[in-house]
């Protein structure tokens, strides 16, 4: 696994963002709550640790799914 942790560890609360480079963890929450917020989504560039310590810029796109009420 890319993180060194089980899909188990993954899946609880807070495993995510204890992978996330410290100095964008904000960029990243702040991002995904102002796209949810405007209906609009978002896109940032993160970086995520590796199993092995250091770190590597990825790429996260939100779209929204609106049904046919809007």
């Amino acid at each position: 696994v890319y993180t060194g942790q089980s899909a188990d560890e993954l899946l609880r609360p807070g495993s995510v963002a204890q992978l996330m480079h410290p100095d964008d963890y904000s960029l990243v929450v702040d991002g995904w709550r102002r796209g949810a917020a405007d209906g609009l989504g978002f896109t940032c560039e993160y970086r995520l640790r590796r199993a092995t310590g250091g770190y590597e810029w990825h790429a996260a796109r939100t779209e929204p799914i609106h049904g046919l009420a809007g």
